[in-house]
């Protein structure tokens, strides 16, 4: 703790500028290496020089196609020593790089550079990069911060980036180029917002099937995939724990009633408990799909508390908590979701314990009838008989075969909170009764139903103990819901959930739930190569646990790895004021609308496709998409510059009006213009609007995982207004 708040300003601002010049300096060693590696790469006869055919080859393999005379006069300029080798000039790794900085002349920095520079100098000190800043970048530094900045810039002397407290042109496009300049607000890289609000406030990263590495029916199950989410921030991971074999290791993880591979529940607890906190301080959440027999549920709970030991939060909630805990309060801390016993079944279990077979099976449904060949059909399935006992009454109820998998339930119990119309065993009138069943399949199936029974096990009170803040509760209304905890919750299917969604009223209904309660979505059971729907509709009403497979990178995976960079990828970003406090979603209020101004000015470095031909050189375009409330569609492009990947240029400028900033996201692909009409995508990028910076800005191109891709970028000039009045009014 530092004495007082100046002192505590002071080094946040040093550490500040530390963490800006590792992270310009690794950004830099990036570059650098790149540079070395087409050098090498032009190369051909590897001695160490290049001739002018060899830089010729290297200007194509760099995507620019360039005239010859030109390129031979910057060759020519950039051979200070007048080497030759085989009777032909060549230049050594120094001169390349004068070469290559010559060649990627920059001509719009330029004209900033000289805009700001001081008059009759080649240099910008700190009185002109604060009015730059000021001016351009809408950002207030004093004259200390920025002679800080100046130094962090210049503190390597091989590089020629100015000296003496001031900045060389090349040192300003290093500055354009750091991440303190980005689009991407430089304090979002870091945790910048409140983390003590309750944790149905925040959206939180969530994996579905998180086991699997690939398919969902054939996949491999995989330790590794718990490792992987983990390092990328997800805080709420997926366990489908079943029964092993005997002798086997106990409780295994896999996909029910498919083909994937299987895993040791235990080796995937002690990996959690090695990489839960590596990427970020805050909960994790366990969300359990207990397929278990009670014996087995005992083992996994004496696995969760000593594995997990003080990591795992599984004390009881206090008789005066009205709300969940916060992040903050639960730092360091892994929860475990799922069903729970009411208080009056768990003294039941543990009264009746060596009642085995009444804590272990459920009463038997037999079931008759035929199933058809179908890859997803509801019809009758005929009949099922339930015998029970009197005791039966403490232990049972009946539950909806549903299960977030979309496959069948093994695990039919009751759960704190619920309230069901009928207990198995209520009928003290008659011992036997007959049910009508009739259940959606949602796999192919053609198979005789009949003669056999399955066993539904009642949940065991060492695992309900575990169970807290986060109670998975059978969703039956939203009128049922106000009669809920606050910590109870309910999980949906990626196709209820869109149902709920596709009326207004729906709508409405979703978001004042999500104002209260915790949700989860999962995906379709159809999507068996691991797809993922569209986040973008769910997060809108502020669902926080949004399953997806982070095993595929897609689309959506693209959209949420963009929604969670916003809070130093910690895991957790707090829902926008709109979302925790309630707006009309179907007629968002005027007031919120903005207009974002985009020029899309040039690219830099813009990769070739993976099968491009040897020497082909692309033609890019920048396509800008807007994502979000359903009013805020947009999609705009630029035209493509012909043969020029290296520096292209478009000077485009795009203004569009967005009714709803809070839950946009601006999207940048940029594509190959193709005779053929394939137009692959070369880079992409995606920011959600509420953490764009104004100004000049570069834009750090991706690739399909989503990685950066060094050192391709586009420069942009963005800004962000509010609507005219007459606009506003007429929009009301």
């Amino acid at each position: 703790m530092t004495p007082t708040m100046d002192t505590c300003v002071a080094w946040c601002r040093v550490l500040s500028h530390l963490v800006a010049a590792y992270r310009n300096a690794e950004r830099q060693e990036a570059f650098d290496n790149w540079i070395k590696a087409q050098f090498t790469r032009a190369d051909i006869n590897a001695n160490g020089v290049l001739n002018f055919s060899e830089c010729l080859e290297l200007l194509r393999q760099m995507n620019k196609a360039a005239p010859k005379k030109l390129v031979r006069k910057l060759f020519d300029a950039a051979n200070k020593n007048r080497t030759r080798v085989d009777g032909k000039d060549v230049l050594d790794k120094e001169e390349f790089v004068l070469f290559y900085n010559s060649l990627l002349h920059r001509p719009e920095i330029q004209e900033l550079f000289d805009k700001y520079k001081v008059r009759g100098s080649d240099l910008m000190g700190p009185d002109e990069l604060q009015s730059f800043l000021k001016h351009e970048q809408c950002e207030t530094h004093s004259l200390e911060e920025c002679q800080e900045l100046i130094t962090t810039l210049t503190q390597d002397p091989n590089k020629d980036w100015g000296s003496g407290g001031h900045l060389s042109m090349h040192g300003f496009e290093a500055f354009l180029l750091s991440d303190r300049q980005a689009i991407f607000d430089y304090q979002h890289q870091f945790v910048c917002q409140d983390m003590t609000r309750p944790l149905n406030e925040y959206f939180i990263a969530s994996s579905h099937n998180t086991y699997l590495l690939n398919h969902q029916l054939v996949g491999s199950s995989s330790v590794e995939g718990y490792i992987k989410a983990l390092r990328r921030g997800c805080r709420c991971l997926e366990l489908d724990v079943w029964d092993g074999q005997h002798n086997s290791g106990g409780p295994i993880i896999f996909h029910g009633y498919t083909l994937t591979s299987k895993i040791l529940l235990k080796d995937v607890i002690e990996a959690i408990r090695e990489y839960a906190f590596v990427a970020s301080p805050y909960p994790v959440i366990l969300s359990i799909e207990n397929h278990c027999s009670q014996e087995n549920q005992v083992v996994m709970a004496r696995y969760f508390r000593e594995i997990l030991g003080d990591m795992l939060c599984a004390e009881a909630i206090g008789a005066d908590e009205v709300q969940l805990p916060s992040p903050e309060q639960l730092k360091y801390k892994i929860l475990i979701k799922g069903k729970k016993l009411p208080p009056l079944n768990q003294a039941a279990c543990r009264e009746t314990r060596e009642r085995e077979e009444l804590l272990t099976v459920l009463p038997d449904y037999e079931m008759s009838g035929d199933l058809s060949d179908s890859s997803e059909i509801s019809e009758q399935l005929g009949s099922a008989s339930s015998n029970e006992t009197d005791e039966d009454k403490k232990l049972f109820q009946v539950d909806d075969l549903d299960n977030s998998n979309g496959g069948s339930n093994n695990n039919s119990c009751n759960t704190f909170g619920e309230e069901k119309s009928s207990w198995i065993g209520a009928f003290s009138e008659t011992k036997e009764r007959n049910i009508s069943l009739r259940r959606s399949l949602t796999r192919r199936a053609s198979s005789k139903v009949g003669g056999g029974s399955r066993k539904h096990s009642a949940l065991a009170s060492e695992l309900s103990d575990l169970i807290n803040y986060i109670v998975a509760t059978q969703f039956r209304s939203f009128e049922d819901t106000e009669k809920w905890n606050f910590n109870q919750m309910a999980s949906f299917s990626e196709t209820k959930y869109f149902k709920i969604l596709s009326n207004e009223e729906g709508v409405q209904d979703l978001m004042r739930y999500t104002q209260k309660f915790l949700a989860r979505i999962y995906p379709k059971s159809s999507r068996t190569s691991s797809t993922n729907y569209d986040p973008i509709p769910i997060f809108n009403v502020g669902c926080q646990i949004v399953a997806l497979n982070y095993q595929t990178s897609d689309r959506s995976m693209f959209y949420n790895v963009a929604k969670f960079a916003q809070n130093g990828n910690c895991g957790y970003v707090l829902k926008p004021q709109i979302l925790r406090e309630g707006f009309n979603f179907n007629h968002p209020p005027a007031c919120l609308r903005r207009i974002l101004n985009i020029k899309i000015i040039s690219g830099q470095h813009i990769p070739k496709p993976d099968e491009a031909l040897e020497g082909e050189v692309v033609d890019p375009y920048v396509v800008l998409k807007i994502v979000g409330h359903p009013s805020d569609s947009y999609r705009a492009k630029t035209e493509f510059v012909k043969n020029n990947g290296f520096n292209p240029h478009w000077n485009k400028s795009f203004s569009f009006t967005i009714n709803v900033p809070d839950l946009a996201t601006l999207v940048f692909i940029v594509r190959d213009d193709s005779r053929t009409g394939k137009n692959q995508k070369l880079g992409k990028y995606a920011i959600p609007v509420s953490v764009i910076q104004g100004g000049y800005r570069h834009v750090h191109l991706r690739n399909a995982a989503f990685e950066k891709i060094v050192p391709a970028t586009l420069f942009v000039h963005v800004s962000i207004g509010t609507c005219p009045q007459e606009e506003l009014e007429y929009g009301s």
